[in-house]
């Protein structure tokens, strides 16, 4: 009906992709900033931080679709919310120059403020993990991880002790912004870097024991990702996600555009089909398997395409008018 549909969280079955629940019509405004599942109880709780002014908390009993709880956070960017794996109570938002460390008790939220002291406040704490002794690990726009350990402070008359989380290290890992932080199954930790574009490994006493350089033309790191065995997998800034290992370097496992995609065309009778966009990458799709056959750079943004009814070539047609055209096959220009 042409109205905007309403911002809202799905949860999916990761092997058929049907969808499970539809959580928060009505809720969010603006948009979904980020979300996270529990972990202490196996996932029946979904946190999420909306687009919102307030940047609004909400936790979601999600096979239910209830509300349990509900509170602003913060009129500052808000990147990432993430449950404590141990503390079932427990929620850490982090964003711009701040981190939040709630007690979640039925339909209350109570915040607690992560104070930087001594340590130079960054302008952007981006990511969050775990350690396994249930320390908090921030990583953040200065390259800098930090070290959250709970301390036990005096007890309130006719209450328990109270734990506050200060830092406890610093250790200085990347050139350029910590972009993602990842715990492996063993223990020990990824962290990706933006302007050194490096994935680092850790050992368990956070000493750095290996790393790569991710190649400059498959942009910078965004999301880092255990695999299978020695593997990881890593999401750049253009659209790529590799699998890599610190022996071997990396391989492309899905490759995309980086901009506005316009045009669109499906091959006469073979299983390809062509697509171009504003980054003017033109790229051959198998059909079948999901595949990029080839792609290559046009010299403007691609607005439509065609194929020959032979499909031995492909017209490109681009923002200015002028168009390309190219072999089907070995993606030669053939005339402009």
């Amino acid at each position: 009906d042409g109205r905007p549909l309403q911002p809202h969280v799905r949860v999916w079955d990761s092997v058929s992709l049907s969808t499970l629940q539809i959580i928060g019509l009505g809720t969010f405004e603006r948009g979904v900033g980020c979300l996270d599942f529990s972990k202490a109880d196996s996932g029946v709780h979904l946190c999420v931080i909306d687009d919102s002014n307030e940047h609004m908390l909400t936790v979601w009993d999600w096979q239910k679709k209830s509300k349990g709880a509900e509170i602003k956070t913060t009129n500052e960017v808000v990147l990432a919310v993430e449950f404590h794996p141990t503390d079932a109570n427990t929620i850490i938002t982090c964003g711009k120059s701040h981190i939040f460390f709630w007690t979640w008790s039925g339909n209350s939220l109570t915040r607690k403020q992560g104070i930087f002291g001594k340590y130079e406040k960054p302008k952007f704490v981006q990511c969050l993990a775990f350690l396994g002794n249930g320390d908090v690990l921030t990583g953040d726009s200065g390259g800098v991880i930090l070290i959250w350990s709970k301390t036990t402070v005096e007890p309130t008359p006719g209450k328990g002790p109270k734990g506050v989380y200060q830092i406890s290290k610093q250790i200085k890992a990347h050139d350029g912004s910590v972009f993602t932080l990842c715990q492996m199954r063993n223990g020990m930790l990824l962290t990706g870097g933006g302007k050194d574009r490096k994935i680092i490994l850790w050992d368990h006493d956070l000493n750095p024991e290996r790393e790569i350089e991710v190649p400059d033309h498959y942009g910078t790191i965004r999301a880092v990702a255990e695999g299978k065995a020695d593997q990881f997998l890593v999401g750049t800034s253009r659209n790529f996600i590799l699998r890599g290992t610190f022996n071997d370097g990396f391989q492309i496992e899905v490759q995309g555009h980086t901009d506005e995609l316009w045009g669109l065309a499906t091959h006469p009778f073979k299983d390809l089909l062509l697509t171009c966009a504003q980054d003017r990458q033109v790229c051959m799709w198998n059909s079948v398997e999901h595949r990029l056959e080839w792609t290559r750079l046009v010299d403007e943004p691609g607005h439509c395409a065609d194929f020959h009814p032979s499909g031995t070539v492909v017209a490109i047609g681009t923002h200015s008018g002028r168009w390309f055209v190219l072999d089907a096959e070995t993606r030669d220009l053939v005339s402009i």
